[in-house]
C-alpha cells in the first residue's frame, strides 16, 4: 500500500462491514496528504462519511462497486479533479456540483435518470462521462460547461439535443449513439474542434449539411443505423477529407473509408460506402434490384462529382 495509489482487490461477505473497516484501514494506513485513492472492484456499496478527511485527494477511483448514493461529505474534497464512479448503482448525481475543481467525471454505467441543473457549476470539466444511463433530457445548464473536450451522452434515452449543446465549442469527442434523437441541428456547424461524432443507433433520417463545415478537424462520424433518406445529396461526398467514416451495416470491426467512394447502398436504409471507385450505382439489397426510380440527373451530380476529387 503506498500513499499515492491503494488498491485493496479482497471483497468481504459482510457488504456495510467492510465498507467501514476498509477505508478506517486506509485512513488509519496513509497519511492525509493522500493525493490518489483507488478502490476499485472492492464490492462497496457506502462511501462512509469518513471520506471528508482526505481533503488533499485529487484523484478518487471507486468505479465497480455498489455504491448507490455520493455523500454530501464529498464537498470537502475541494482538490478534487478526477471522479471515477462508473459501473456503480447511483440514481442520482447529488453533491457533486460543489465539486468546483472536478475536470474528469465519470458516472458512466450507472442509474441516472436526471442531470442537475446545478451542473453549471463544473466550469472546470473537461471530460463529462454519462454514457450507459436512464437520461432522457439535457438541460440548457449544459452551456455553461465551456471546457468541456469530450461529451459522451451515448445508451440514453435521448430524444432531442438541445441547442445549449452547440454552444460547446471546444469538444472534440461526442457520442450520441444508441438513444433516441430523430434529427440533428444544422447548429453541429459551430463544433468547429469536432475530432469524433457518433450518433449511430438512433432515429435520424437527414443528415445536417452543416456538417460539411467540419470536415478538416472531423476524423470519425458514424450515422449507421439510422433511417438516412438524404443519400442522394451530392454533399454527403463532401466528406471525402474524413480520416474514417462508418455508415453502413457492418460487423463490430469492420469499417470503411470515404475518400474511395462511389457507390451508395441502400442497406437497411443507412448510407453504405465501398472501396471501389469505379463503381456507380444505387442498389436496394432488400428488394434485391438496381434502383431505376433514382432521376439520372442526381446519378449524374454523384457521377460527376466523384471525377472531380
Amino acid at each position: 500500500m503506498t500513499d499515492d495509489n491503494l488498491s485493496d482487490d479482497n471483497s468481504s461477505d459482510d457488504n456495510l462491514l467492510n465498507n467501514k473497516v476498509l477505508f478506517n484501514k486506509v485512513l488509519l494506513s496513509v497519511k492525509l496528504d493522500l493525493t490518489i485513492l483507488t478502490l476499485s472492484k472492492c464490492n462497496i456499496t457506502k462511501i462512509p462519511k469518513e471520506i471528508k478527511k482526505l481533503v488533499n485527494l485529487e484523484i478518487l477511483d471507486l468505479c465497480c462497486n455498489k455504491i448507490q448514493h455520493i455523500p454530501k461529505e464529498i464537498k470537502y474534497l475541494v482538490k478534487l479533479e478526477i471522479l471515477n464512479l462508473s459501473c456503480n448503482k447511483i440514481s442520482e448525481m447529488n453533491n457533486i456540483s460543489v465539486n468546483l475543481n472536478l475536470k474528469d467525471l465519470n458516472l458512466h454505467y450507472n442509474k441516472i435518470k436526471i442531470i442537475p441543473k446545478e451542473i453549471k457549476n463544473l466550469l472546470q470539466l473537461n471530460k463529462l462521462d454519462l454514457g450507459s444511463n436512464f437520461i432522457a433530457e439535457i438541460p440548457e445548464e449544459i452551456k455553461y460547461l465551456t471546457k468541456l473536450t469530450d461529451l459522451n451522452l451515448s445508451y440514453n434515452k435521448i430524444i432531442k439535443i438541445p441547442k445549449e449543446i452547440y454552444y460547446l465549442i471546444q469538444l472534440k469527442k461526442l457520442y450520441l449513439y444508441k438513444n433516441k434523437l430523430k434529427e440533428i441541428s444544422e447548429e453541429i456547424r459551430h463544433l468547429k474542434n469536432l475530432e469524433i461524432f457518433l450518433i449511430n443507433l438512433n432515429n435520424i433520417d437527414i443528415i445536417p449539411i452543416g456538417i460539411i463545415e467540419l470536415s478538416e478537424t472531423l476524423q470519425e462520424f458514424d450515422f449507421s443505423y439510422n433511417p438516412i433518406v438524404n443519400y442522394y445529396n451530392p454533399i454527403i461526398y463532401r466528406f471525402l477529407k474524413l480520416g474514417m467514416v462508418y455508415c453502413g451495416d457492418y460487423g463490430s470491426n469492420e469499417q470503411k473509408y470515404m475518400k474511395s467512394a462511389a457507390e451508395i447502398n441502400r442497406n437497411r436504409n443507412n448510407l453504405n460506402i465501398t472501396s471501389n471507385l469505379n463503381i456507380t450505382s444505387i442498389y436496394n439489397k432488400e428488394q434485391n434490384v438496381y434502383s431505376s426510380s433514382i432521376q439520372e440527373s442526381v446519378k449524374d451530380s454523384i457521377i460527376n462529382l466523384m471525377r472531380e476529387i
